[in-house]
């Protein structure tokens, strides 16, 4: 199974430039987060990897892009719930996410008929980094 990694990093552009530095050049298929989740039915079908803000609420879990980007929110459904435990030890609760690494595939959801994220794993849970002042 192959998965386009996507990636998002926004902890300093020292970091950032090191990292770019060792890292491949972006290839012209892997798409940003920002256009996966900005439009989730063109991805359809594909195994993806994304790390964003995994934030369980009332009634569903979403799955937003960090930094946050228009439109950059999927609803995700998981099967799983083995990863809720270290969502909670990160922080996370209702209403309050958690940055994470989710593996998985764009489908279409049988609860709304929209696009959805079907979650086969999460990794890498850690609390988000503090807000900073503007």
């Amino acid at each position: 199974m192959t998965y386009t990694t996507i990636t998002l990093l926004a902890f300093g552009f020292g970091m950032v430039a090191v990292l770019n530095a060792s890292a491949p050049p972006p290839r012209d298929d892997q798409p940003s987060v920002c256009n996966v989740l900005s439009d989730p039915q063109e991805y359809v079908g594909k195994q993806i990897a994304v790390e964003g803000i995994l934030t369980i609420g009332e009634h569903q879990t979403l799955l937003a892009a960090y930094p946050s980007c228009p439109r950059g929110v999927v609803r995700v459904e998981s099967e799983s719930a083995s990863w809720r435990l270290e969502y909670e030890k990160a922080g996370g609760r209702k209403g309050v996410g958690v940055l994470a690494t989710v593996k998985g595939q764009i489908v279409i959801s049988k609860k709304t008929h929209g696009p959805a994220f079907a979650v086969s794993s999460v990794r890498n849970i850690r609390s988000l980094p503090p807000a900073v002042p503007k």
